[in-house]
């Protein structure tokens, strides 16, 4: 499993385009390495199959949804890999309260247990 999100030059690398809606035009930085963003399933199927195919392998998949709950989880019973508790939140993820309400480039927060943030291949 990946161990980041694909970023949007990697997905225009495979795809020829870029869909994302928080490009560098918007947010006034270079966005290239920011995650990739609004595309769908079957966006992200077709990037896999094309990735593949690029690379003349068959080493990458998506996940199916529960190896996405386990490594979201971190293997743990709670709602968040680190517990319970709504205020830790802002120490493992970015979101509008703790990013200015900004678009964040990809920068790990905390690991998890088992360090994945996102899965891509295997």
């Amino acid at each position: 499993m990946a161990s980041t999100e694909v970023t949007q030059l990697q997905y225009y690398k495979v795809m020829g385009e870029n869909p994302a809606k928080f490009k560098t035009e918007k947010l006034g930085y270079d966005s290239r390495n920011n995650p990739i963003e609004n595309v769908s399933w079957n966006d992200a199927k077709r990037f896999v199959k094309k990735l593949n195919k690029m690379e003349n392998t068959n080493k990458y998949r998506l996940p199916t949804e529960s190896e996405w709950e386990y490594s979201a989880r971190a293997d743990s019973k709670t709602k968040w890999h680190f517990g319970n508790s709504e205020s830790q939140l802002k120490n493992y993820a970015w979101y509008a309260k703790n990013s200015g309400d900004k678009h964040i480039q990809w920068q790990r927060k905390s690991q998890t247990s088992l360090d994945f943030t996102i899965c891509t291949e295997m």
